[in-house]
Parts: C-alpha cells; sequence; structure tokens
C-alpha cells in the first residue's frame, strides 16, 4: 500500500477516535454564553488594533500543523524545559494574537472557570476573526484538551517555510493528511498579513545581475527594492502579502498571482506549478468556490490531532485563591518590576493586566507571552497566518507588540525587563490549586512591595467587578432612567448584546431598525433579514409579528447571530403561522440545542415547505431531532443542512427519516462528514423512499465505496431523481464505473455533477459510453476532474449522437489544445450544447482558433466560458476574427483572465462594430491588461451598437 495513503488513513483514523467526543454544543451546558464572550472581545480588540486577525491566523497554524490543535504554541519556556516557542520559525510570533487570547481566556474564566480550553478559544478565535474580516463562517466541533508536552525542534521541522517549492509544500501537506486543493486554499489566508523583507529577498534581489524574479510583476519589485533596501540593517522592514486588500479576508490574493504580484516565492509557485495553478485560477475568479474550500481546509485542521480525555487537560484555570494563576486582562494598574518569576507593584491604580508570581513549577504550563516590540508600526495589516511577523515597509511598518493590553508603549526604567531578555511573559498556568505552604511562600515573595493581604483581597474585588463591566450585559440608558425591557437587550453585533458602554443613541438606533424589521414582516411578502445582526433578543421582538402574518411568505433570517435561545422565540408562533412557505436561519450557531428546540415547533407547523439551515454548528444529535420531526411533519418539501458537522450517525438518522417521510423533495447535505458509511446509511433510505427528487451531496468524503452504495440505492429508486449532486466526494476512475452504471439505468435524471474529483480520463470514458444509452440528462459538470484530450475526446464523440445534453461543464480540466480541436470538430455540426464552460482548460492560442472556427458554423452554442485559457492578445483576435461573420446563437461570451492587452481589446471592439447584428449581449473581459485606451475602444464600440441598432451590449473589464 502506498506510504502515503497509510500515513493518510491512520490520520484520518486518530481524527476520528478523537472527534468522536467532541461535538458542536460541547460547552452549551458547562459555559453557554463562550461563543459569544470570545466573539465580544475578539470584535473589540480587532476594531482596536487590526493586526489581530492576521496574527491568530497565523498562531492557529503553527498550533494545529505541529502535534496538532492542542494549544501546545501557548506554552512557554522555563528553565527546565524549552518549549515550542523557541524554535526559530516561532520567535516572532505576533503579539496581538496572543494579547486577543489573554483578552478571552480572561472572559471565559470569569464566566466559567476551567471549562474551557485554550485549544478550542484558538480555534474559535481563528475563525471568528475570518470571519469578521470579511471570510467565511463555518462550524467547529469542540472539546478539545490542552496538551501536555511542547517540542521545541518540531516547529522549525514541521511548518513550511517561505522557500520551499511546490513539491515540498505538497509532501508536507499531503503527510497530514491534506490534498492539494487543501494546500492551496489555506494558502489563501496569506490575504491578511505582511512578511519580512528577509522573506522575499532572494525575489527582489536574487535575479540575473542583481535584478529581480522574472516572474514578479516589474511595478512590484521595484518598489520592493525600494523600501527594502536597509533590510540587513533593518530586519523589521516588511510588506504586506497583498498588496490590493490587505485588511480583508477575499480572493484578492489569488487574483494577485496571476498578476505577478505574489510576494513569497512559495506564493507565487502556486501560479506557476501545474498541480497547484487550476485552484489559484478558480479561485481567482471564484470567491464563492473559495470561501467553502477554504472553510473546509480549516475546519479539517482545526480537527488535527486533537487531544481529550487522558491526553490532555483544560489550561488556564482562574481560581481566585490560586496565586499561580495569571490574571489575564485583570489586573492592577501601576508599574510592575521585572524580577525572574515575580512582579511587584508601585502603585494599586487600576491597569488591564498583572501577573501574581507562581509556584515552581513540575511540568509544562499554557503560558501566553508577548515578543518584546519592535520598532515600527503596522496600522492596518495583520501578521501572516505562515510566514509573517510584526514588520515595517514602505506599504507599511508595525509594532505588533505594544504595552500588554493597551498599555504606553514607553515603560518606565526598569518595566521592560532584565538583562536584554528575548520576551515578555505573560502566564496563564494549569493545575490543581498549589498547596497552602507553596502559596504562603509566594505571598511572602511578593509582600515587601505589595500592601498586606486583606488590600490583596479587596483588590481581587475590584477586579472582578472590571471583568463583569468587560463583558455583555444589560444595558440601561442612563440618560432617561429607564432600563431595558428584560426580555429585550437590543444587539447589532454577531450573537451578542450591546456592551454597557453603547451610547443611549446606538441603542436608539437599534429599537428603529427592529421597528422597521417588524414592518417589513407585517407587510412584504418576501422579507430578506440576512445579515441585519439582530441577534437573539431581537429575534424574541420580531418574532411576534410572524403570529398572526398574513403577508410574508418567504422569510430570510439568515446571518444575524441567533443562537439556540433565540429559536426559542418561534414556540408559540410558527404552530399557528400558515402563511409562511419558507424560513432560512443559515449563518447562525443554533447548535443541536436549537434544532432540537425548532424541529419540537415545527412538527405542529402546518405551512413551512423549505426550511435552510446551512452553516449552523448542527452535530448528530441536532441531525436526529430534525429527522424524528420529519417523520411526523408532512409539509416540509426542502430541506438544506449543509455546510454542518453531521456524521455517520447523523446520516443514518436522516435515512431512518426518508423510510417514513412521503413528503421531502429535495435533501442538501453538502460539506458535512458523511464518509463511506454515511453514504451506506443514506442509501438504504433513499432505497426506501419514493418522494425524493433532488439529492446535494457534494463534499461528504464519500469515496468509491460511498458513491457504489449510494448509486446502487439511486438504480433501484421507485422514485424520480432528478438531480444529483457528489463533486468533492474523492470518486476516482474506480467510483466513475458505479456512477456509469447508474447513468445507463436512470430515466428521471436530468441534472449530474461530478464536479471536483479525480474520475480522470478513464472515468470520462466511462462516464461518456454511459451518456451514449441515457436520453434524459441534460446538464453534466466534469469540472476539475483531471482530464485530458483522450478524455474529452471521448466525451466529444458522445455528443454526435446526443441531442440531450445542453449545458457541459468541463473547467479546470488540463485538456489543453488537442481536447478543443476534438470538441470543437464536433460541435462545429453536431449536439445541441447551448452553454460550454472552458475555462481554466489550458487551450492557448492554438485552442483559441479551434473555437473561432467552431463558432463560424455552430448554430446552438449561446453561452461560452473561456476563462483563463493565456488567449492573450492573439486569440482575442482570433476570436474577433469570427465574430465579424457569425453568430445569431452567441449571447455570453467570457474571456476573463486571458491576459489581454489592448490590441486584443482594439480587435474586439472593430469586430463589434462590423457586425451591429452580432448575437451577444455580454462579454466579459474582467482582470485583463487593458489600459485607459482599450477600455475607451470597448465603450465607444458599445455605443456604437446602441446607437445603430438600439441593443445593449453589458461589457465588463
Amino acid at each position: 500500500m502506498d506510504t502515503h495513503l497509510v500515513v493518510v488513513l491512520a490520520l484520518l483514523a486518530a481524527a476520528a477516535a478523537a472527534e468522536a467526543k467532541m461535538s458542536a454544543d460541547y460547552y452549551s451546558k458547562t459555559c453557554p454564553r463562550a461563543d459569544r464572550i470570545i466573539a465580544d472581545v475578539l470584535a473589540q480588540k480587532q476594531i482596536s488594533n487590526p493586526t489581530t486577525a492576521a496574527g491568530v491566523l497565523r498562531l492557529f497554524f503553527h498550533d494545529c500543523f505541529v502535534g496538532g490543535c492542542d494549544a501546545s504554541v501557548l506554552v512557554a519556556s522555563t528553565a527546565a524545559a524549552r518549549s515550542e516557542r523557541d524554535a526559530d520559525v516561532n520567535l516572532s510570533l505576533p503579539g496581538d494574537a496572543f494579547d486577543a487570547l489573554a483578552r478571552a481566556k480572561a472572559a471565559l474564566e470569569v464566566e466559567c472557570p476551567g471549562v474551557v480550553s485554550c485549544a478550542d478559544l484558538l480555534a474559535v478565535a481563528e475563525r471568528d476573526l475570518v470571519t469578521m474580516t470579511g471570510g467565511p463562517y463555518y462550524p467547529l466541533r469542540l472539546g478539545r484538551k490542552d496538551g501536555l508536552s511542547s517540542s521545541p525542534s518540531a516547529p522549525d521541522a514541521e511548518i513550511p517555510h517561505a522557500n520551499l517549492t511546490v513539491s515540498r509544500l505538497v509532501a508536507v501537506f499531503a503527510a497530514k493528511g491534506f490534498t492539494v486543493q487543501d494546500l492551496v486554499a489555506l494558502s489563501g489566508a496569506h490575504t491578511l498579513g505582511f512578511s519580512h523583507c528577509k522573506e522575499f529577498a532572494a525575489r527582489i534581489y536574487g535575479g540575473s545581475g542583481g535584478g529581480a524574479d522574472p516572474t514578479m510583476n516589474p511595478a512590484l519589485a521595484k518598489r520592493l527594492q525600494e523600501a527594502c533596501r536597509d533590510y540587513r540593517r533593518d530586519p523589521t522592514i516588511a510588506a504586506f502579502n497583498d498588496v490590493m486588500t490587505p485588511g480583508r479576508f477575499d480572493n484578492m490574493y489569488f487574483v494577485n498571482l496571476r498578476r505577478g504580484l505574489g510576494l513569497l516565492a512559495t506564493d507565487q509557485e502556486l501560479y506557476g506549478d501545474a498541480r497547484t495553478r487550476p485552484h489559484v485560477e478558480r479561485y481567482a475568479a471564484n470567491e464563492t468556490a473559495f470561501f467553502a474550500d477554504f472553510a473546509r481546509a480549516a475546519r479539517r485542521l482545526s480537527h488535527h490531532g486533537v487531544k481529550n480525555g487522558a491526553n490532555g487537560e483544560v489550561g488556564g484555570g482562574m481560581n481566585l485563591p490560586d496565586l499561580r494563576v495569571m490574571w489575564l486582562g485583570l489586573a492592577a494598574r501601576g508599574t510592575m518590576r521585572w524580577s525572574g518569576d515575580d512582579v511587584v507593584w508601585s502603585s494599586l491604580l487600576l491597569k488591564p493586566f498583572v501577573l501574581i508570581p507562581s509556584a515552581p513549577r513540575r511540568r509544562h504550563h499554557h503560558h501566553l507571552s508577548l515578543p518584546t516590540p519592535p520598532h515600527r508600526r503596522l496600522p492596518s495589516s495583520s501578521s501572516s497566518s505562515r510566514h509573517a511577523s510584526p514588520a515595517s515597509s514602505s506599504f507599511a511598518v508595525t509594532r505588533a507588540a505594544r504595552e500588554l493590553f493597551d498599555g504606553s508603549a514607553d515603560r518606565p526604567p526598569g518595566g521592560v525587563g532584565r538583562g536584554g531578555a528575548r520576551r515578555r511573559e505573560y502566564r496563564v498556568e494549569q493545575g490543581e490549586a498549589p498547596p497552602a505552604a507553596a502559596a504562603a511562600a509566594a505571598v511572602r515573595g511578593v509582600s515587601p512591595y505589595v500592601v498586606p493581604a486583606a488590600a490583596v483581597l479587596a483588590l481581587s474585588f475590584v477586579i472582578w467587578r472590571v471583568v463583569q463591566n468587560l463583558l455583555p450585559g444589560k444595558t440601561k440608558d442612563q440618560s432617561s432612567g429607564e432600563s431595558t425591557p428584560s426580555g429585550i437587550m437590543w444587539s447589532f453585533a454577531a450573537g451578542s448584546n450591546l456592551s454597557t458602554s453603547a451610547s443611549f443613541n446606538a441603542e436608539k438606533e437599534s429599537r428603529k431598525n427592529l421597528n422597521k424589521f417588524y414592518k417589513e414582516i407585517r407587510t412584504l411578502k418576501n422579507v430578506n433579514m440576512a445579515g441585519r445582526q439582530f441577534g437573539d433578543e431581537g429575534l424574541f421582538f420580531l418574532a411576534e409579528s410572524l403570529a398572526y402574518n398574513k403577508s410574508a411568505e418567504e422569510v430570510d433570517f439568515s446571518g444575524n447571530g441567533i443562537t439556540a435561545v433565540g429559536i426559542e422565540a418561534f414556540d408559540g408562533i410558527l404552530q399557528i403561522n400558515t402563511a409562511l412557505k419558507s424560513l432560512n436561519l443559515s449563518g447562525n450557531a443554533i447548535g443541536d440545542e436549537g434544532a432540537k428546540c425548532l424541529s419540537d415547533i415545527l412538527v405542529e407547523n402546518v405551512g413551512i415547505q423549505k426550511l435552510l439551515l446551512n452553516s449552523t454548528n448542527i452535530g448528530d444529535e441536532g441531525a436526529k431531532a430534525i429527522s424524528d420531526m420529519l417523520k411526523k411533519n408532512k409539509t416540509i418539501r426542502t430541506l438544506q443542512l449543509s455546510n454542518n458537522t453531521i456524521e455517520y450517525s447523523g446520516f443514518a438518522s436522516i435515512a431512518e427519516a426518508l423510510l417514513e417521510n412521503n413528503v421531502l423533495r429535495s435533501l442538501f447535505v453538502n460539506g458535512n462528514y458523511g464518509g463511506p458509511l454515511g453514504a451506506s446509511s443514506l442509501a438504504k433510505g433513499i432505497l426506501g423512499n419514493k418522494t425524493l427528487r433532488e439529492l446535494h451531496l457534494h463534499g461528504n468524503g464519500f469515496g468509491n465505496e460511498g458513491v457504489r452504495a449510494l448509486m446502487s440505492a439511486l438504480s433501484a429508486h421507485k422514485g424520480k431523481t432528478t438531480v444529483l449532486d457528489i463533486g468533492n466526494n474523492n470518486i476516482t476512475s474506480e467510483g466513475s464505473l458505479h456512477v456509469a452504471e447508474f447513468i445507463k439505468r436512470t430515466k428521471s435524471l436530468l441534472w449530474l455533477s461530478l464536479y471536483m474529483n479525480d474520475i480522470s480520463d478513464e472515468g470520462a470514458e466511462k462516464v461518456a459510453d454511459a451518456l451514449k444509452q441515457n436520453k434524459t440528462i441534460s446538464t453534466v459538470d466534469l469540472g476539475g476532474n483531471n482530464i485530458h484530450s483522450k478524455g474529452v475526446s471521448a466525451i466529444a464523440e458522445t455528443l454526435k449522437d446526443n441531442s440531450v445534453v445542453t449545458t457541459l461543464e468541463l473547467s479546470y480540466n488540463p485538456i489543453g489544445p488537442e481536447g478543443v480541436k476534438a470538441l470543437c470538430d464536433v460541435l462545429k455540426f453536431n449536439g445541441k450544447i447551448q452553454t460550454l464552460k472552458l475555462g481554466w482548460c489550458q487551450i492557448g492560442v492554438s485552442g483559441a482558433e479551434f473555437v473561432a472556427d467552431c463558432l463560424k458554423y455552430n448554430t446552438t452554442l449561446s453561452t461560452l466560458d473561456l476563462r483563463a485559457n493565456g488567449l492573450g492578445d492573439d486569440g482575442a483576435i482570433c476570436l474577433a476574427r469570427s465574430f465579424k461573420i457569425i453568430n445569431e446563437s452567441l449571447t455570453s461570451l467570457d474571456l476573463g483572465f486571458n491576459e489581454i492587452r489592448d490590441d486584443g481589446a482594439f480587435a474586439l471592439a472593430q469586430a463589434l462594430k462590423a457586425n451591429e447584428d452580432l448575437a451577444v449581449t455580454s462579454l466579459n473581459l474582467a482582470n485583463n491588461f487593458f489600459t485607459k485606451f482599450g477600455q475607451v475602444a470597448l465603450s465607444e464600440a458599445r455605443d456604437h451598437v446602441y446607437e445603430m441598432s438600439e441593443k445593449e451590449i453589458d461589457i465588463f473589464f
């Protein structure tokens, strides 16, 4: 058996065993407000210092990639033992990341001492900060324990460095159980942050004659050479990884790679390597696809090597009597003097930080520590997720570690440390309270400097009150003397209430908006309130409008910070509402408890036909509750549970519901964790169901065995399946054989997606042969399946005699010029293809010639996607020539990402003017290299066509 396969299977088995004890609602009873507390603290930190997000991303990656996600990167060294923090690659870990975790941990310990692990905190913090900066939200399973060991040598050996080749990167990620797609998706985290000049100096100075790497954009290289000229004297100089949108989590990182704007060698090589380039191209063109794949990969990474049971512990307990414990963010304001492990006070004014001396340690403890502050500040960026550290450049400079918790950057004498220490350490120590003797010794150690013991207790009480003010609570209107009703605490932060520092005006505006929303529900038929962030309390207010509503049929409450508590607002309301037909609660972390509550309510509902619960943190228990509801509910026809954490047990529950339910038509469970066993369970339910029409099973890791069970069940299914999505399920050519057999037998299927599997040419030939016998399938998606010219030639032969297939997706397959030639030779005079997608197929200029020739004769093609095929000006000119004599059918043409310059723009403009009867109404030329001259030429051509024929052409560039 292949060594890599053995490693992957072992990692998956270990992960499955660990995750068996994890769940999305792990803290629902022990610390129910944990998510809200973490989100509130991180939001305040991110607003005050935008370096936070990427810093936490980097910390998360460095933790999970070394020994699994166990917070071992937070372990500080002691005199007896060094930790991961001492590895060279970790010396510059960003201070803002530790500061954010310190604040969040402090707030959690006050709410529920010793419950939430540092490992879970880090995983949730990474996810929340990605979302806060514009990225995707995705559910997490919680229950990680903190590790018991930390190796100083492991990070340098396991964490990828900036000069690794793509082959080495692929091998490193494969050893952890991650695919090439995962590698590229996770690299997209570099859309945030910055890197030191030394990390990319070879790219800007190591070229021929001391010049820049030819793959780097010349303008960028010149600017970087100027900015980094003194990097040897000042190693803190750095530049943004994403020079376009450095503070926003988006897909611009990938767009930049196409333009030669990648900063690190490993980044730019992702675009140059044939294995990774298709994914880069795909993400550059489709931010939604990037978000989905990043969420999936980050979620898998967060589950990598997790500890539970006796393998770990919950670190950072915060017992008041325990003098070994460091109060994170809850201390007295004053000047601290550093003396080994002891900290002494020179005043008792409140300050956001204090260290309490610790008893001698006998093992590792989880610490949060900051590097010594560098000399510059980056006002709007963050540390890179893989290589970057606090730095500066002509783009921006940074001071990544200031005085902890908003203290002054310039400490009084004696406040920085002793003897040129490399970093100051702020510790969260674990374990039982020390013996009375140890505690007494600790107190005696600081007694010459501090007030008596009674004052210490009084100070603790004051600190407690400070923390209460930091946590979200009931907001009062101090101006009017009136308090907000106990049932409603106005909120416009996801899953949270307004803090006590919110102004009266903000609260007044919140009430005004809620009243507006209330009226919309009472008057509009389709109500879209997605992303309004009104939280649980707002939902309690708005739900009343649904009680006797006769207008709203579709209500979208997605992405509003609603939790399981808020779902209770529907109780007594949805049972009597008969007008509402569609309810969307996606993107709200209701978890299993919320799913159970909602299911109990919907058992008696007779109106809702469409229920959307995507990305809601629902696991197996929630899936079971929903399945039990489906056994009794007689109206729900569409159920969406995509991007949750449903595994085999949850799929088995859904299968049981399918055996009894005779109403459900469409089921969406994309992006869960079904696996082969989940597919087998679901197959049993499908076999006994007669009503199911649409199955969306994308991204469940079914594999060949799982797809075999599904295809066997669908072949014997008594119902009429019309839509089947089994994309991204690790299906190879072996699995495609089972799919082909189903294609031959089905008499009802209209839409089939095998997108992003790996069926290769052999699998494409099997599918093509099956399509010769099928007379119903009109849409076939084979994108991203490693199909070359041989496989496409087989598909083309099938199209000669097939008059049913009208939409064919072949993007992200390296079919090359030969493949497109085989396809075009057939489509000139055969087939009924109306939509053809060939983006990222490496067809080049010669391929463009074959397409142009095909368009002269084809009379059916209306939509053609040729994005990212390296057509350049020559390819655009070839296509433009064919436009002058055709085409009465082609209405939409996409030539984005093709490196077309002004000459190509001029040719296309002239073609549009020459053929005013051209059917094209949409021409996408985005992400090419036009100057204002090319843009003007195209704009004038558009105006000319409108003046002559009053036909509007939408041109995007």
